[in-house]
């Protein structure tokens, strides 16, 4: 059986664009523009029901060590493992679509600090910005693929998997793949 859900902020009903799920906090992320939330589903109101929100910083965000705008991007899926925020994004070329070039940028995030500042915050709208980890970025830019497109990420077994969008022309290509040398065990 299907079943629909809302997730209201400040009195609007917002669309989900990302989702991803915390084991340990037994919570999950969800993505609506450029805001996330943490929270629950409620089968019997039909809504997500947040206890925290929080906002990216994508123009300082760093890869392989240097600072780097990344607000224009095209922003793709989201996967939270381990205390880490993981969110892929494509470059867009010149018509705006993605191009040859993706990076996936990591936030920390504490799921259950952030629930209790929240609670703790006075303000009506609170809301935390997140930085980037210095130590942890990813970033291809194909010189066999006029389109290298990250959308998602995932774990298994400490293993970073990612899936693209990739082709000289179109998106013939696409693939899973693993990023070598890393896991998140090493």
């Amino acid at each position: 059986m299907a079943k629909a859900y809302v997730l209201q902020y400040q009195g609007t009903n917002l669309s989900i664009s990302g989702i991803t799920y915390s084991v340990g906090a037994d919570k999950f992320i969800v993505r609506s523009g450029s805001r996330f939330f943490i929270g629950d589903f409620n089968d019997e109101k039909g809504q997500f029901e947040y206890e925290a929100t929080f906002t990216l910083n994508y123009t300082k965000a760093v890869v392989n060590q240097a600072e780097v705008d990344v607000s224009k991007y095209i922003l793709q899926g989201i996967s939270f493992y381990q205390g880490t925020l993981y969110v892929p994004l494509s470059k867009p070329d010149i018509n705006g679509g993605a191009s040859n070039v993706s990076v996936i940028l990591t936030y920390p995030l504490n799921i259950n600090q952030m629930i209790k500042e929240q609670r703790e915050t006075a303000a009506k709208d609170f809301s935390k910005e997140l930085f980037t980890r210095n130590d942890l970025s990813f970033r291809i830019t194909s010189s066999a693929f006029t389109l290298f497109e990250i959308e998602a990420v995932d774990f298994d077994d400490g293993t970073l998997y990612f899936n693209t969008n990739r082709g000289k022309t179109g998106t013939q290509d696409d693939m899973v793949a693993t990023f070598n040398d890393y896991n998140y065990y090493k």
